[in-house]
């Protein structure tokens, strides 16, 4: 079985999400704009593509991400970005944090507190953070489900099931390796969040809500910003 933090790395290209990927990019871009912010942290970074946007209009970006594999894909398109434990990061401070697409759905709930902690940690005084979550529909009736992509050299199958506030997720992955298929698996697990729960995080304060329709006519996804206090 792959590990799951390089994992997504092999198959990100099968995956055609890109469109609604980039509308979400513009969505925090929009907001981040409207907040003035000079400095940013991108927790959970993956290829850069987010990070170096921002770069774009010229905001001071720096990402992070816990595989190697996608902070080298990063700083491939020069992005200043690493492979770290935010919760290791000393003496930095930003104007702003974002943890762009599902990043906090992969934070368990009784890790939340030490997630936020630290993402406080490197924020300047009255500074925000910004991610967006996936709704009950989106979990239920978006993400729950079989799906299969694939390109001339790839295949990739995906069953996704939601119960009980976790969507369990399991892929399998064939790579043609001359006249044979290579096959590897892994599996990852996604958490619901209720925002009532979000509110209570010590440290910051839940600002805004904005609702997001990227795969369905529904709320599927919803960005949060929180301030620092």
């Amino acid at each position: 079985m792959l590990d799951n933090l390089d994992f997504y790395s092999q198959i990100e290209e099968l995956i055609p999400f890109d469109e609604q990927i980039f509308e979400l990019y513009k969505i925090y871009q929009i907001q981040l704009q409207e907040l003035a912010s000079k400095s940013v942290i991108d927790i959970g970074c993956g290829n850069g593509k987010f990070a170096k946007l921002l770069m774009d209009t010229g905001i001071d970006t720096v990402g992070v991400d816990l595989s190697a594999k996608m902070a080298a894909r990063a700083q491939r398109l020069g992005v200043n970005a690493r492979c770290i434990d935010i919760c290791d990061i000393k003496n930095e401070k930003y104007d702003a944090a974002t943890a762009v697409f599902d990043v906090l759905n992969y934070i368990p709930d009784e890790s939340l507190d030490r997630f936020f902690s630290c993402i406080a940690n490197l924020l300047n005084k009255n500074s925000f953070f910004l991610a967006d979550i996936n709704t009950i529909h989106g979990f239920a009736e978006v993400a729950d489900g079989d799906a299969r992509f694939f390109d001339t050299s790839r295949e990739i199958f995906i069953s996704a099931r939601y119960e009980n506030s976790r969507l369990e997720s399991e892929f399998i992955l064939f790579e043609k390796d001359g006249d044979r298929y290579r096959r590897s698996t892994s599996k990852i697990t996604q958490y619901y969040h209720d925002k009532n729960r979000l509110k209570k995080i010590a440290g910051f304060k839940l600002e805004k809500t904005l609702p997001i329709r990227l795969f369905s006519e529904k709320i599927d996804k919803e960005l949060l910003l929180f301030k620092k206090i």
